[in-house]
């Protein structure tokens, strides 16, 4: 009945706009009366930090942002993050967690060179995101991440797993992609990015260009403005 309801919606508005290739892909097969438009969600670059000089710190540091739950992939993260135990690393949490699941978290994998956080303010955890070396999103399942965008944006290597719309987020270079739910993956592709600064260097050249050129605040509402003006026929 949902979808029956949101066929009728579509069909009676003049555009459908869908953020993702695979829900566009959908509404094309399954609504083919339907006028659809492919644009991403987008960030608004000019509001970030900039970037911290990594040089000079003697710690570096890998970041996840999200709520620590199963389904972001946490118990895989601290799996992997348990056997590489790189020196002169750490590894923040950002994010709500219940206490009960953070004990359990450490008593299964241990906290050597793990904080977490917790929830923080979005400019203190853009922060967070800006001066850290490697950005982790072990998600079974998400939609259209705008975290993923916000690191891409601010220049940060990126490894995050094929759900949602990632796969497409990350294409032509722009980060590393894994299998959900598999922490022998994951190990592997941080083990080769914490070992090899170059590489992480040039995925995170490759995810700003990318997040300049499709996810910009800029970019995106140029689409908009074309869709607007094709909508009322106005240029």
């Amino acid at each position: 009945m949902e979808w029956r309801l949101l066929r009728i919606v579509m069909r009676m508005s003049s555009r459908v706009v869908l953020i993702d290739k695979a829900t566009y892909e959908a509404v094309r097969s399954y609504s083919p009366a339907s006028v659809a438009e492919l644009i991403p969600n987008c960030v608004n670059t000019h509001s970030l930090p900039s970037s911290q000089p990594r040089h000079l710190r003697a710690t570096r540091s890998v970041v996840f942002l999200g709520w620590v739950i199963p389904a972001k992939g946490v118990d895989e993260l601290l799996s992997a993050w348990g056997r590489l135990q790189p020196q002169g690393w750490r590894l923040d949490f950002i994010g709500s967690y219940k206490p009960d699941y953070r004990d359990q978290l450490i008593r299964s994998h241990g906290a050597e060179n793990v904080n977490f956080l917790g929830e923080l303010p979005h400019e203190i955890a853009m922060q967070h995101v800006a001066s850290c070396d490697l950005f982790v999103l072990p998600s079974h399942t998400e939609g259209f991440p705008n975290v993923i965008v916000e690191a891409m944006a601010l220049g940060r290597a990126i490894v995050a797993t094929k759900v949602g719309a990632i796969p497409e987020m990350l294409a032509d270079g722009a980060g590393v992609l894994v299998n959900p739910r598999d922490a022998d993956g994951l190990e592997r592709e941080m083990r080769a990015l914490i070992f090899d600064a170059q590489a992480r260097l040039s995925l995170g050249e490759a995810a700003k260009k990318k997040a300049d050129l499709c996810y910009s605040i800029d970019a995106v509402f140029l689409e908009y403005m074309r869709v607007w003006g094709g909508v009322s026929n106005q240029r």
